[in-house]
């Protein structure tokens, strides 16, 4: 539906959804004005609620000190309750527990008056439901009528209440919802006064926009219309503005230019067409010419290609061409010229290649022949010096061994002259002790001569004592014999002795000339380690020098083998350069290029 109204319907529909939509904004807004009045209005009424709970609180507290009766501080507090008043009609009231009023300044005749079953047209128990809701602590506001003072109409109110437990008071007051809404009604008519010329404004601006748009794209519809029928010479309206419309103008007004442009285009395409149809028909007939003249050039190539393909290097085109493919007859004559010279020098070639791959696969042969002699004599040279290397590594290794049993032997040599020279030292001890025991044996000899003598006398002495001295002389007959024993042991000690140290030194001549033996020998044992070493050295300088001989040989050896792999190769190479000779022959034999000679090789031709 939408889509089938114009842009000034749409524009208008636009301004009228934007207007409903600041209504509704204004409506919402005013209505939460509305509740945030009504709230401030009954938080004000709980704040004089708790005002009054105060003073009787206060009152309390002084009856609690004792400064004054509970029936006192009552009585105060109900007049100073009494006396509290806000606004042109509002107070505070006071009810115990059981709905009887206490405190009720709009008619104090009806205090003590019991208002437990008064309700409200509406059928609300005020007094009831205040009285639970103050004892149960709930704070949410009482809804009811009732009349204002001096009237008997029953207005909507809204009370709050407190509970003073001490004295068991329901203390309230409420407020005339008439007076909020008189001042919501006075706020609501200055924002009617102040939204209306708004809206009025909303409105006109819409309603010039919305003619400012529709008309100029009314009117460039129109235009447009003209220039689909066929009318270009037209003027464009808007055509400079600086708005969207002057954009949409210019590229209408464009249009209208590239109309004409292609207008004229087609004129020019037509007269071109024209001149083409023309030129079109004269190629043809230049076409036909060509082609008469092209098949017969394409006729003559083609039978000289296909006797060139047939292998005839004599046939020549002898038919002059046209013009313009005259050089394409001297150009292929010239070739077939040329690839027969060539033919002719290949054929000459041939042979002489055939003839050289002979000379080199004969030469290849004597060199492989001789390369694998060649080859064998290494091998047989290497395996003498594998032979030899082993005889000096063995002889070194015998002279390192001999080496080993010299300084052996060096070394037992050495401790044997020291072992003699203790010998010499011992025999001169020998000796030594010897002389000494010679002393001593003469000492022994001395005292038995001496002995000898004491028992002589004792004799002589026992002789002449008689009987008295006869067992004396038997004791000093036998101390003589002893003493003769000794003496007789004694030089018999001594000629041993004597003979012992002539032997003595006869052995020490003979173990001193032992001595200088065996330092001649170490000597000599010392010179023959150095020979020794010397040719340790010179088997270990041979071996190594065999050895690297040996890696020659075997170096020598393995490019003999690869010469020789080498020169299998190219023997292989020149029976395959033969082959290929022998080919390339057969191959230049089909060639019609002379006729051949006796010999069969075909002469050489002189180039055109």
């Amino acid at each position: 539906m939408v889509l089938k109204l114009n842009v000034r319907h749409k524009l208008y529909l636009t301004a009228a959804i934007s207007l409903v939509g600041f209504v509704c904004l204004c409506a919402f807004a005013l209505h939460l004005l509305y509740r945030t009045m009504l709230a401030d209005r009954i938080a004000k009424t709980d704040v004089l609620a708790q005002m009054a709970r105060s003073v009787a609180d206060s009152i309390y507290q002084r009856e609690q000190s004792g400064q004054i009766s509970e029936a006192a501080a009552q009585a105060k507090a109900e007049r100073i309750i009494g006396q509290m008043s806000y606004g042109k009609d509002g107070y505070i009231f006071v009810n115990n527990s059981k709905a009887v009023r206490i405190v009720f300044p709009p008619d104090p005749k009806l205090v003590g008056q019991n208002t437990w079953n008064l309700h409200d047209p509406d059928g609300v128990y005020l007094n009831r439901v205040m009285e639970r809701r103050a004892v149960a602590g709930d704070h949410r506001p009482t809804f009811y009528r009732f009349p204002k003072p001096g009237s008997k109409t029953p207005v909507q109110k809204v009370a709050m209440v407190e509970y003073f437990a001490p004295w068991h008071w329901v203390i309230g007051t409420g407020i005339y919802l008439d007076d909020v809404q008189h001042d919501f009604a006075a706020l609501l008519w200055e924002f009617a006064a102040f939204a209306l010329p708004i809206l009025l404004l909303i409105f006109g601006v819409a309603f010039w926009l919305s003619r400012t748009i529709a008309l100029p794209l009314a009117t460039l519809a129109v235009q447009t219309g003209k220039l689909g029928t066929g009318a270009p010479d037209i003027t464009i309206d808007g055509v400079g503005r600086p708005d969207e419309i002057g954009t949409l103008a210019t590229a209408i007004d464009r249009f209208r230019l590239d109309g004409l442009e292609k207008r004229r285009l087609e004129a020019e395409s037509s007269e071109v067409r024209r001149l083409r149809e023309a030129e079109r028909a004269e190629q043809e007939s230049l076409r036909t010419a060509m082609n008469t003249q092209l098949a017969a050039v394409v006729s003559a190539v083609a039978g000289g290609l296909s006797r060139l393909a047939d292998g005839d290097l004599l046939h020549r085109i002898n038919t002059p061409f046209a013009a313009e493919y005259e050089k394409l007859r001297a150009d292929f004559n010239d070739a077939v010229t040329r690839l027969h010279a060539t033919m002719t020098d290949v054929s000459g070639a041939t042979d002489t290649i055939r003839a050289g791959s002979g000379q080199i696969a004969s030469a290849s042969d004597d060199m492989a022949r001789r390369a694998e002699q060649q080859a064998a004599n290494l091998e047989q040279t290497a395996a003498a010096l594998d032979q030899i290397t082993a005889t000096v590594r063995r002889t070194a290794e015998g002279a390192v061994e001999a080496r080993k049993l010299v300084q052996t032997a060096r070394d037992d040599s050495e401790r044997s002259g020291e072992v003699v020279g203790r010998a010499v030292d011992a025999m001169s001890g020998i000796v030594q002790s010897s002389t000494q025991i010679g002393n001593i044996t003469g000492v022994i000899d001395e005292i038995a001569f001496q002995t000898n003598l004491l028992a002589l006398n004792a004799g002589i002495e026992a002789a002449r004592a008689g009987d008295a001295g006869r067992g004396f002389a038997v004791v000093a007959s036998e101390v003589r014999a002893l003493a003769q024993r000794s003496a007789d042991a004694a030089k018999e000690i001594t000629s041993l002795i004597k003979m012992s140290g002539s032997q003595v030194k006869a052995g020490v001549e003979l173990v001193d000339e032992a001595g200088k033996t065996l330092n001649r020998i170490a000597t000599q044992v010392s010179t023959i380690d150095g020979i020794v070493a010397e040719i340790a050295a010179s088997a270990q300088e041979q071996s190594t020098g065999l050895s690297q001989i040996n890696t020659a040989i075997n170096a020598m050896d393995q490019a003999t083998q690869q010469n020789a792999a080498m020169v299998q190769q190219s023997t292989a190479a020149a029976s395959s350069l033969a082959g290929d000779s022998d080919h390339l022959s057969s191959l230049i034999a089909r060639f019609a290029l002379a006729e051949q000679t006796k010999s069969g090789r075909l002469p050489s031709l002189q180039r055109a």
